[in-house]
């Protein structure tokens, strides 16, 4: 995947990572959190067409599950983010062939391209992009990481409430 793929994916990703870490944020926040989400995904670019057709369905989930609790939101945020990464625009930007159809076959194809590309994301904690990415393929994968301040994509700028 190229660099400026990466950027435009990591930028929804993020947004999703942040809505799975602050499920137990106030509504005021999660509500805040939802429009920047739109702001991002609906950028102004036919690269973000794709993303256009596919999230009203998560952010109407979304904005019903601020009500609903923490459990809701980081379900909405986990099916969000399997919807957009099993999306063809999504996978058509990677390098490696996904091994099947599944969120957990594509994030450990794009594992794969952070490796192949010497590119980085912040190390795993206990919240953060690499985190949630976990969280939504069900188990570990193998991501090429680095501390925050170090990392090619930082979660300081992707997982975070404000538009990128």
């Amino acid at each position: 995947m190229d660099n400026a793929n990466h950027i435009r994916h990591l930028k929804v990703v993020g947004k999703l990572a942040k809505a799975y870490d602050n499920a137990t944020a106030d509504a005021t926040a999660q509500e805040a959190l939802l429009a920047a989400f739109v702001d991002q995904y609906a950028d102004g670019t036919p690269a973000s067409l794709a993303a256009i057709r596919l999230m009203p369905t998560y952010t109407s989930s979304w904005s019903g599950a601020i009500g609903s609790g923490s459990t809701a939101i980081q379900t909405m945020a986990v099916n969000a983010c399997k919807a957009y990464l099993t999306d063809p625009n999504f996978t058509g930007d990677l390098t490696t062939v996904p091994a099947g159809n599944s969120a957990a076959a594509v994030l450990t194809a794009w594992a794969a391209d952070t490796v192949a590309d010497s590119k980085t994301l912040t190390t795993k904690g206990s919240s953060g992009i690499v985190n949630f990415l976990d969280a939504v393929a069900g188990a570990s994968q193998t991501w090429n990481t680095a501390s925050d301040g170090s990392a090619t994509y930082k979660d300081s700028v992707y997982c975070v409430a404000t538009v990128v």
